[in-house]
């Protein structure tokens, strides 16, 4: 009964037309957009509930190419696929996000389980590994692998994030990626979902920045001992990841900034991004920017991507995702010869969801929706020497001061 109920309301329909659009496009060589069913409509006399329309029975109407013009509408179609919607933007928020933030939580915990001392031995390749994985294996059968694999995942440590999308090495370890061959202080690690719109970028610190505040020690004499492992020394490594992080929160803050601009409108064009983005950095009156070569030195770049990760026309409230990236090259240091330290970086994927107004003197509004804000942004980890014997010291006199024994 409920195949006949079918049969006769397609019956129904399908007799008030002349034409009839349908999908005919099937996915040949890699390619979305070229079929075998394109070229031949009649193809369509194969599908079994087409094949009904031409039953004695039911009419004796014919074949249904011969009373009806049928048109491919593939293309029109595809177009419509590839937008953001409802269904679409739930997949990315919870599959896809979470399967993206799993990998990175994989690459961020090979620094959680190495000790100290052993940090210094890792690559760039050997952090960014699982993240690389997952994307390789997600393109094997990918339609548009070319267009993917400039988002290729990668780690870039010390002074080569001043290099600007260069690969992840193998022979380039923490040990010897920072200034004059000494270990890194900071890495850039960025990702991107195979098939999909999402990418994220984070700067990680190889520093906590605290071997200043390490307790002193001092002999029976009250003299501070000398001992090499007991100097302190306020500037170096913990001096060079302060400068880096305060550098990174101003990024931040700026990424934040031009995201809500955009989406609200009061940025023009994608072109405008740069010169509100240096506006933005010298409104935050910091001095360790004040000789800083923002026109050189600072980098704007928004993109926009289908479902399916091709990059499209970036334009406000468009139904595609955003990705905005904000990087900072040759951050410099407070010395009295200033040192080149790096870059720095941050960029997340948002979607300017346009909302319409019922009341008639109110436009419509963009607002964003963060869809990466999730991947943590802040994090660090500390290598061996004053940080490592600072960190130890505190820990000491939390358990000691626990203990109420002393």
């Amino acid at each position: 009964l409920a195949e006949e109920r079918k049969v006769m309301c397609f019956l129904d329909v399908t007799d008030r037309f002349r034409a009839v659009s349908m999908d005919l496009c099937k996915p040949v060589q890699g390619s979305l957009s070229q079929g075998l069913e394109a070229d031949h409509p009649q193809v369509v006399e194969s599908w079994p509930l087409i094949q009904v329309f031409g039953i004695q029975e039911l009419g004796n109407r014919g074949f249904f190419t011969m009373n009806h013009q049928v048109k491919d509408v593939s293309d029109k179609l595809m177009k419509l696929y590839l937008q953001v919607d409802s269904h679409s933007l739930e997949g990315s928020l919870t599959q896809d996000l979470d399967m993206l933030a799993f990998h990175w939580k994989t690459c961020t915990n090979i620094l959680n389980q190495t000790a100290a001392h052993e940090r210094l031995k890792l690559t760039e390749e050997a952090i960014v590994e699982p993240l690389v994985s997952y994307f390789e294996y997600g393109l094997l059968r990918a339609f548009n692998q070319n267009a993917q694999n400039a988002w290729k995942p990668r780690a870039i440590f010390g002074l080569r994030t001043n290099q600007k999308s260069p690969p992840s090495s193998a022979d380039i370890k923490v040990e010897n990626s920072g200034i004059d061959a000494k270990p890194a202080v900071h890495f850039v690690l960025e990702a991107a979902e195979p098939n999909g719109p999402l990418r994220t970028a984070r700067t990680y610190f190889l520093s906590n920045g605290g071997a200043g505040v390490r307790v002193r020690t001092f002999d029976w004499d009250g003299n501070e001992t000398q001992q090499e492992d007991n100097r302190l020394d306020r500037a170096g490594r913990s001096a060079y990841a302060r400068y880096l992080m305060m550098a990174y929160c101003a990024v931040m803050q700026v990424h934040d900034k031009l995201v809500k601009s955009w989406c609200e409108g009061s940025i023009a064009s994608v072109s405008d991004l740069k010169k509100s983005a240096i506006s933005g950095l010298k409104d935050l009156e910091l001095d360790w920017f004040r000789n800083h070569d923002f026109e050189s030195d600072l980098d704007v770049q928004l993109s926009a991507f289908d479902n399916i990760g091709n990059p499209v026309e970036v334009v406000r409230g468009s139904p595609y995702m955003k990705y905005l990236k904000v990087s900072m090259y040759h951050v410099k240091s407070l010395d009295q010869n200033p040192i080149d330290l790096g870059a720095v970086c941050y960029g997340d994927t948002f979607l300017d969801l346009r909302s319409s107004s019922s009341h008639p003197t109110r436009s419509s509004e963009s607002r964003p929706l963060n869809i990466t804000s999730s991947i943590q942004r802040h994090q660090g980890w500390i290598l061996p020497g004053q940080e490592e014997d600072t960190d130890y010291m505190h820990a000491l006199l939390a358990r000691l001061q626990a203990s109420k024994r002393n």
